[in-house]
Protein backbone atom coordinates (compact mmCIF):
# COMPACT_ATOMS: atom_id res chain seq x y z
CA UNK A 1 0.00 0.00 0.00
CA UNK A 2 2.80 2.40 0.90
CA UNK A 3 4.56 1.60 -2.39
CA UNK A 4 1.44 2.47 -4.36
CA UNK A 5 1.07 5.72 -2.45
CA UNK A 6 4.72 6.60 -3.04
CA UNK A 7 4.35 5.88 -6.76
CA UNK A 8 1.20 8.00 -6.91
CA UNK A 9 2.96 10.88 -5.18
CA UNK A 10 5.97 10.56 -7.47
CA UNK A 11 3.68 10.48 -10.51
CA UNK A 12 1.83 13.57 -9.29
CA UNK A 13 5.09 15.44 -8.68
CA UNK A 14 6.29 14.51 -12.16
CA UNK A 15 3.00 15.71 -13.68
CA UNK A 16 3.16 19.07 -11.84
CA UNK A 17 6.81 19.51 -12.82
CA UNK A 18 5.98 18.74 -16.43
CA UNK A 19 3.17 21.31 -16.44
CA UNK A 20 5.51 23.85 -14.86
CA UNK A 21 8.15 23.26 -17.52
CA UNK A 22 5.64 23.42 -20.39
CA UNK A 23 4.15 26.64 -19.06
CA UNK A 24 7.67 28.05 -18.76
CA UNK A 25 8.15 27.33 -22.49
CA UNK A 26 4.93 29.23 -23.26
CA UNK A 27 6.14 32.20 -21.19
CA UNK A 28 9.49 32.08 -22.97
CA UNK A 29 7.69 32.11 -26.34
CA UNK A 30 5.49 35.04 -25.31
CA UNK A 31 8.54 36.95 -24.11
CA UNK A 32 10.19 36.37 -27.50
CA UNK A 33 7.10 37.82 -29.21
CA UNK A 34 7.26 40.85 -26.95
CA UNK A 35 10.97 41.40 -27.61
CA UNK A 36 10.52 41.08 -31.37
CA UNK A 37 7.73 43.66 -31.23
CA UNK A 38 9.90 46.12 -29.30
CA UNK A 39 13.09 45.49 -31.29
CA UNK A 40 11.62 45.38 -34.80
CA UNK A 41 7.96 46.39 -34.69
CA UNK A 42 8.13 49.76 -32.97
CA UNK A 43 11.21 51.19 -34.79
CA UNK A 44 9.79 50.27 -38.23
CA UNK A 45 6.17 51.18 -37.49
CA UNK A 46 4.87 54.34 -39.14
CA UNK A 47 1.80 55.76 -40.87
CA UNK A 48 3.77 57.77 -43.46
CA UNK A 49 3.43 60.88 -41.34
CA UNK A 50 5.87 62.83 -39.18
CA UNK A 51 3.12 64.98 -37.69
CA UNK A 52 2.20 62.33 -35.09
CA UNK A 53 4.92 59.72 -35.49
CA UNK A 54 5.77 59.68 -31.77
CA UNK A 55 2.10 59.41 -30.84
CA UNK A 56 1.52 56.71 -33.45
CA UNK A 57 4.38 54.58 -32.12
CA UNK A 58 3.20 55.10 -28.55
CA UNK A 59 -0.37 54.11 -29.42
CA UNK A 60 0.92 51.05 -31.25
CA UNK A 61 2.98 50.01 -28.22
CA UNK A 62 0.29 50.71 -25.61
CA UNK A 63 -2.36 48.94 -27.69
CA UNK A 64 -0.11 45.91 -28.06
CA UNK A 65 0.79 46.02 -24.36
CA UNK A 66 -2.85 46.26 -23.29
CA UNK A 67 -3.86 43.08 -25.13
CA UNK A 68 -0.58 41.27 -24.55
CA UNK A 69 -0.56 41.91 -20.78
CA UNK A 70 -3.97 40.31 -20.24
CA UNK A 71 -2.88 37.17 -22.06
CA UNK A 72 0.54 37.09 -20.40
CA UNK A 73 -0.76 37.56 -16.84
CA UNK A 74 -2.85 34.40 -17.16
CA UNK A 75 0.24 32.29 -17.80
CA UNK A 76 2.28 34.08 -15.12
CA UNK A 77 -0.49 33.34 -12.61
CA UNK A 78 -0.56 29.70 -13.73
CA UNK A 79 3.23 29.53 -13.35
CA UNK A 80 3.05 30.99 -9.85
CA UNK A 81 0.36 28.50 -8.80
CA UNK A 82 2.32 25.60 -10.27
CA UNK A 83 5.47 26.81 -8.53
CA UNK A 84 3.71 26.87 -5.15
CA UNK A 85 2.14 23.43 -5.68
CA UNK A 86 5.44 21.95 -6.84
CA UNK A 87 7.31 23.54 -3.92
CA UNK A 88 4.80 22.16 -1.42
CA UNK A 89 4.96 18.70 -2.96
CA UNK A 90 8.75 18.70 -2.83
CA UNK A 91 8.98 20.58 0.50
CA UNK A 92 11.06 23.24 -1.25
CA UNK A 93 9.07 26.44 -0.68
CA UNK A 94 11.67 29.17 -0.20
CA UNK A 95 12.44 32.47 -1.90
CA UNK A 96 15.97 31.54 -2.87
CA UNK A 97 14.76 29.46 -5.81
CA UNK A 98 12.95 32.49 -7.22
CA UNK A 99 16.34 34.14 -7.91
CA UNK A 100 15.40 37.61 -6.66
CA UNK A 101 18.65 38.61 -5.08
CA UNK A 102 20.66 40.39 -7.77
CA UNK A 103 21.53 44.04 -7.22
CA UNK A 104 19.75 45.00 -10.45
CA UNK A 105 16.60 43.22 -9.27
CA UNK A 106 16.72 45.19 -6.04
CA UNK A 107 17.09 48.55 -7.78
CA UNK A 108 14.29 47.82 -10.28
CA UNK A 109 12.01 46.67 -7.45
CA UNK A 110 12.81 49.88 -5.52
CA UNK A 111 12.06 51.94 -8.63
CA UNK A 112 8.75 50.11 -9.04
CA UNK A 113 7.82 50.85 -5.42
CA UNK A 114 8.91 54.50 -5.64
CA UNK A 115 6.72 55.05 -8.70
CA UNK A 116 3.82 53.32 -6.95
CA UNK A 117 4.22 55.43 -3.80
CA UNK A 118 4.64 58.63 -5.83
CA UNK A 119 1.47 57.89 -7.78
CA UNK A 120 -0.48 56.98 -4.62
CA UNK A 121 0.27 60.35 -2.98
CA UNK A 122 -0.18 62.44 -6.12
CA UNK A 123 -2.85 65.14 -6.12
CA UNK A 124 -3.34 64.60 -9.86
CA UNK A 125 -3.68 60.85 -10.16
CA UNK A 126 -5.59 60.90 -13.44
CA UNK A 127 -2.75 62.80 -15.14
CA UNK A 128 -0.09 60.90 -13.21
CA UNK A 129 -1.43 57.54 -14.39
CA UNK A 130 -1.02 58.17 -18.13
CA UNK A 131 1.08 61.33 -18.27
CA UNK A 132 0.25 64.61 -19.95
CA UNK A 133 -1.16 64.82 -23.46
CA UNK A 134 2.23 65.87 -24.86
CA UNK A 135 4.37 63.53 -22.72
CA UNK A 136 2.61 60.26 -21.96
CA UNK A 137 5.23 58.80 -19.63
CA UNK A 138 2.94 58.31 -16.66
CA UNK A 139 2.99 55.81 -13.82
CA UNK A 140 1.47 52.99 -15.87
CA UNK A 141 4.21 53.01 -18.49
CA UNK A 142 6.90 53.35 -15.79
CA UNK A 143 5.52 50.37 -13.90
CA UNK A 144 5.25 48.45 -17.17
CA UNK A 145 8.94 49.07 -17.89
CA UNK A 146 9.88 47.60 -14.52
CA UNK A 147 7.57 44.66 -15.21
CA UNK A 148 9.21 44.15 -18.62
CA UNK A 149 12.59 43.83 -16.90
CA UNK A 150 11.32 41.02 -14.67
CA UNK A 151 9.51 39.39 -17.60
CA UNK A 152 12.73 39.12 -19.61
CA UNK A 153 15.03 38.29 -16.70
CA UNK A 154 12.75 35.53 -15.36
CA UNK A 155 11.06 33.91 -18.36
CA UNK A 156 13.28 34.45 -21.41
CA UNK A 157 15.84 31.87 -22.45
CA UNK A 158 18.64 33.83 -24.06
CA UNK A 159 18.69 33.79 -27.84
CA UNK A 160 21.38 36.03 -29.26
CA UNK A 161 19.73 36.22 -32.67
CA UNK A 162 16.87 38.20 -31.14
CA UNK A 163 19.32 40.69 -29.63
CA UNK A 164 21.34 40.94 -32.85
CA UNK A 165 18.12 41.58 -34.79
CA UNK A 166 18.55 45.17 -33.59
CA UNK A 167 21.42 45.54 -36.06
CA UNK A 168 19.57 44.98 -39.37
CA UNK A 169 16.50 46.84 -38.08
CA UNK A 170 18.55 49.87 -37.04
CA UNK A 171 20.55 49.65 -40.30
CA UNK A 172 17.28 50.25 -42.18
CA UNK A 173 16.62 53.37 -40.09
CA UNK A 174 20.22 54.57 -40.53
CA UNK A 175 20.10 54.10 -44.30
CA UNK A 176 16.76 55.90 -44.57
CA UNK A 177 18.05 58.80 -42.47
CA UNK A 178 21.16 59.09 -44.61
CA UNK A 179 19.16 59.09 -47.84
CA UNK A 180 16.60 61.52 -46.43
CA UNK A 181 19.37 64.02 -45.75
CA UNK A 182 20.01 64.09 -49.52
CA UNK A 183 16.28 64.47 -50.20
CA UNK A 184 15.84 60.86 -51.27
CA UNK A 185 12.65 59.39 -49.81
CA UNK A 186 12.26 55.64 -50.42
CA UNK A 187 9.28 55.81 -48.03
CA UNK A 188 7.18 58.93 -48.80
CA UNK A 189 6.37 61.00 -45.73
CA UNK A 190 3.82 63.81 -45.68
CA UNK A 191 6.03 66.43 -44.01
CA UNK A 192 9.44 65.61 -45.49
CA UNK A 193 10.34 69.28 -46.03
CA UNK A 194 11.21 69.80 -42.36
CA UNK A 195 14.94 69.08 -41.76
CA UNK A 196 14.18 68.21 -38.13
CA UNK A 197 12.39 64.99 -39.18
CA UNK A 198 14.10 62.11 -40.97
CA UNK A 199 14.10 58.30 -41.10
CA UNK A 200 11.31 56.47 -39.21
CA UNK A 201 12.22 57.82 -35.78
CA UNK A 202 10.87 61.32 -36.28
CA UNK A 203 12.67 64.17 -34.52
CA UNK A 204 16.42 64.09 -35.20
CA UNK A 205 17.17 64.14 -31.47
CA UNK A 206 15.07 61.01 -30.86
CA UNK A 207 16.71 59.48 -33.91
CA UNK A 208 20.18 60.42 -32.64
CA UNK A 209 19.53 58.89 -29.21
CA UNK A 210 18.40 55.64 -30.83
CA UNK A 211 21.36 55.74 -33.21
CA UNK A 212 24.21 56.25 -30.74
CA UNK A 213 22.88 53.56 -28.39
CA UNK A 214 23.00 50.87 -31.06
CA UNK A 215 25.84 52.17 -33.20
CA UNK A 216 28.35 52.29 -30.37
CA UNK A 217 27.14 48.90 -29.19
CA UNK A 218 28.24 47.69 -32.63
CA UNK A 219 31.57 49.51 -32.19
CA UNK A 220 32.09 47.49 -29.00
CA UNK A 221 31.31 44.28 -30.90
CA UNK A 222 33.92 45.25 -33.49
CA UNK A 223 36.56 46.03 -30.87
CA UNK A 224 35.84 42.87 -28.89
CA UNK A 225 36.09 40.56 -31.93
CA UNK A 226 32.70 39.07 -31.06
CA UNK A 227 32.21 38.26 -34.74
CA UNK A 228 35.03 36.01 -35.88
CA UNK A 229 33.92 34.86 -39.33
CA UNK A 230 34.81 36.97 -42.36
CA UNK A 231 31.24 37.40 -43.58
CA UNK A 232 30.19 38.54 -40.10
CA UNK A 233 32.98 41.12 -40.05
CA UNK A 234 31.99 42.37 -43.51
CA UNK A 235 28.39 42.78 -42.43
CA UNK A 236 29.39 44.50 -39.19
CA UNK A 237 31.74 46.89 -41.02
CA UNK A 238 29.01 47.66 -43.54
CA UNK A 239 26.67 48.41 -40.65
CA UNK A 240 29.26 50.73 -39.07
CA UNK A 241 29.85 52.49 -42.40
CA UNK A 242 26.12 53.18 -42.82
CA UNK A 243 25.75 54.13 -39.17
CA UNK A 244 28.61 56.63 -39.06
CA UNK A 245 27.47 58.16 -42.34
CA UNK A 246 24.01 58.62 -40.86
CA UNK A 247 25.42 59.95 -37.57
CA UNK A 248 27.55 62.63 -39.24
CA UNK A 249 24.71 63.80 -41.50
CA UNK A 250 21.71 63.46 -39.18
CA UNK A 251 21.89 67.08 -38.04
CA UNK A 252 21.93 66.61 -34.27
CA UNK A 253 24.91 68.22 -32.52
CA UNK A 254 24.71 65.68 -29.68
CA UNK A 255 25.58 62.93 -32.16
CA UNK A 256 28.81 64.68 -33.16
CA UNK A 257 29.73 65.24 -29.51
CA UNK A 258 29.13 61.55 -28.80
CA UNK A 259 31.30 60.62 -31.76
CA UNK A 260 34.21 62.69 -30.43
CA UNK A 261 33.64 61.31 -26.93
CA UNK A 262 34.00 57.73 -28.14
CA UNK A 263 37.10 58.14 -30.27
CA UNK A 264 38.94 60.91 -28.49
Amino acid sequence: MSNKLAKANASEKHFITKLYQENAKILDFLTCIFMLTVIAGIPLYNKSSYAKIGTDKREFFTSFLKHFDRFLLIFILIQLILYIIRAIKTSDLHLKSLKVYSVTDLFVACYFLSVLVSYSFSDYQETAALGSSSWTMGALIQLSLAGIYFLISRFWKKRLWIVFLMLPVSAVLFALGYLNRFNIWPIPMDTNTNPQFISLAGNINWYCGYMVTLLFGAVYLSWSDAFCRKWQKYLLNTYLFIGFGALVTNGSSSGILTLFGIFF
